[in-house]
C-alpha cells in the first residue's frame, strides 16, 4: 500500500511531467492545469508582494456564478487533472472555499493550493481533502515573521501549522488521504537559514528554497513583463543572473481564470493588461487565442519578447548563495527533505 501522501505527490507529478514532456519535446498544447484565483483579497500585506506596488488595488472574490460555469467546461477537457485555487490573493479567505473542496474533490480533481495559514483554524476539514497545500512563510520568530508578514500573527500561524501536521500526522498512521505540505521559503541577504529551517521543516514534507524576485508587472509601453522598482527591499535583494534555461510550460499546459472571470498568462501579468480571454470560452480562449499563441510560438523559437524579463528566467548561482548565505552550504546533506533553488 503506498503511502498517502507520496500517492499525492506522485499523482500530481506524474500529470505536471507529462504536460511539460508534451510541450517541451513536441511543442504540443495541453491543458492540464486550471488556476481557478478565487480570492483578490489577502489579509496580508508583505513588501514584496506585487499588490503591494501595482495599481489599480484590485479587490474581490470569484463568485459561484463564475466557478461553476468554469468547472462546466473544465470537467469537459479530459487533459485538465489539477486545479489550484489561488494565484495572488488569498484563498481562505473565500466565503465559499470549503465548499469548492468539496466539489473539486466530488469530481476526482488534483486540488493544489497556497496560503498563509493565518485562517488555517477554520477550514482543517475542507484543507484535509486536499492533495498539496504549500505554506507562504518567512521568518523564525514573531518579529523577523511580522515584520514581513505585515498583519498577520506569528502565534496564530505557528499553532495553525503545528495543529494541522499533528492532524495529517493522526491520519497518516490509519492509512488516510492527506495533503503533502510544503514551505515555499523565499530568502533575502537577511534570511536566516538555519533557524528558519529548524523551527518549520518538523512540520512540513518539503521545504524549498529559492531567492525573493523583483516584482513584474507589464509594460503598456514597451509591450514586456517588466520589474518594477522594489525601495523597501531592493538592498537586502540577493544577486539574480540569467538562466540559459528560457523554456516556460505555462503558456502550454495552464490557464488562470482571475475572480473577475478574465483568463490570465500567470501571476506575471498581476492586472490582465493583455487579453488572453474569459471563462466563458475557456478551451477556445486557451487554445486558439491569438496572444497566447504569439507567446508559444516565441519560446518555441527561443526568441523572447514579451516574457524577456519574466523572473523565472532569473537565477542565483551557488556561489552567490554561499556568498550571502553561508548557513546554504551542505543545507540539503543535512535535511533530507530540503531543496535549494540555484544556478548550477
Amino acid at each position: 500500500m503506498k503511502i498517502p501522501v507520496l500517492a499525492s505527490l506522485e499523482k500530481t507529478l506524474r500529470h505536471a511531467i507529462k504536460g511539460k514532456k508534451k510541450a517541451k519535446n513536441k511543442g504540443s498544447v495541453l491543458l492540464t492545469n486550471v488556476i481557478l484565483d478565487i480570492s483578490y483579497y489577502c489579509n496580508a500585506s508583505c513588501p514584496f508582494c506585487p499588490r503591494q506596488l501595482l495599481s489599480p488595488k484590485i479587490s474581490g472574490f470569484m463568485s459561484k456564478e463564475i466557478f461553476y460555469t468554469s468547472m462546466k467546461q473544465i470537467e469537459q477537457m479530459e487533459s485538465v487533472k489539477i486545479i489550484t485555487l489561488a494565484a495572488e490573493g488569498e484563498p481562505l479567505m473565500h466565503p465559499d472555499f470549503d465548499e469548492f473542496v468539496d466539489y473539486l474533490k466530488s469530481k476526482n480533481y488534483t486540488v493544489i493550493f497556497p496560503t498563509n495559514m493565518a485562517l488555517a483554524h477554520k477550514h482543517f476539514d475542507a484543507m484535509m481533502k486536499c492533495d498539496e497545500i504549500m505554506y507562504s512563510i518567512e521568518g523564525d520568530d514573531k518579529e523577523s515573521y511580522e515584520s514581513s508578514r505585515i498583519n498577520l500573527n506569528f502565534e496564530q500561524v505557528f499553532e495553525n501549522i503545528k495543529k494541522f501536521h499533528e492532524l495529517v500526522e493522526e491520519r497518516r498512521k490509519k492509512g488516510l488521504h492527506t495533503p503533502n505540505t510544503s514551505i515555499n521559503f523565499i530568502v533575502t541577504k537577511e534570511s536566516r537559514i538555519k533557524k528558519f529551517i529548524e523551527l518549520w521543516h518538523p512540520f512540513v514534507d518539503f521545504l524549498r528554497i529559492g531567492p525573493v524576485g523583483p516584482v513584474m508587472n507589464y509594460n503598456k509601453k514597451t509591450k514586456k513583463i517588466e520589474p518594477k522598482a522594489n525601495e523597501k527591499m531592493e538592498k537586502i535583494l540577493l544577486p539574480l543572473g540569467k538562466n540559459p534555461v528560457k523554456f516556460c510550460t505555462q503558456p502550454f499546459n495552464i490557464t488562470v481564470i482571475k475572480p473577475d472571470g478574465k483568463m490570465g498568462l500567470c501571476c506575471s501579468d498581476f492586472n490582465i493588461d493583455i487579453n488572453f480571454g474569459s471563462y466563458k470560452n475557456i478551451k477556445k480562449d486557451f487554445y486558439c487565442n491569438k496572444n497566447l499563441n504569439k507567446i508559444r510560438k516565441e519560446f518555441l523559437n527561443k526568441k523572447l519578447t514579451l516574457c524577456e524579463n519574466c523572473p523565472q528566467h532569473l537565477m542565483i548561482t551557488r556561489k552567490d548563495y554561499e556568498k550571502y548565505l553561508p548557513e546554504l552550504k551542505n543545507i540539503e546533506e543535512k535535511y533530507k527533505n530540503v531543496t535549494v533553488y540555484a544556478l548550477r
